[in-house]
């Protein structure tokens, strides 16, 4: 098994994803994979207003 160590942990990237995918009623029907997509969307989106597009 593989472990990592605190500072190891600062060279990867991560993915957010809101809360309100899991608390709002309207969207806790979604399934996993969605949410995992939108998470993925809302990302690229970001990375889209960082380089002014």
């Amino acid at each position: 098994m593989n472990l990592y160590k605190i500072n190891e942990t600062l060279q990867h990237s991560y993915y957010q994803m809101p809360q309100e995918l899991f608390c709002i009623e309207r969207y806790k029907k979604l399934s996993i994979e969605a949410k995992v997509i939108y998470a993925f969307l809302l990302n690229r989106m970001n990375l889209s207003r960082i380089n002014k597009w």
